[in-house]
C-alpha cells in the first residue's frame, strides 16, 4: 500500500506484526512505535483483496495486546 519501510527493523524491531494469506502473501500489517511508556499505533494496512474480513481489527487488537503487556 506504499507505506515506507526504511528504519522499521532498526527502530521498531518488535513493534510490528504482519498477516499472511494461506499462500504466504503479505496481506496486512500494523505497528506500534514505543516511545518510553507511550505507544503510537501506526501503519495499519490491509491489502485490497483482504479487506472487509476483519483483518484490520485483528491486527489492531494484536498491537493493543502487545502494548498492554508492556504497560
Amino acid at each position: 500500500v506504499g507505506l515506507p519501510l526504511a528504519g522499521l527493523g532498526r527502530d521498531f524491531p518488535s513493534g510490528y506484526v504482519v498477516a499472511r494469506s494461506d499462500s504466504g502473501a503479505l496481506v496486512g500489517c500494523a505497528g506500534v512505535e514505543q516511545h518510553g511508556r507511550d505507544g503510537l499505533l501506526r501503519s495499519v494496512a490491509v491489502a485490497g483483496d483482504a479487506r472487509r474480513l476483519g483483518l484490520g481489527r485483528r491486527l489492531v487488537a494484536d498491537r493493543r495486546a502487545w502494548a498492554s503487556a508492556r504497560g
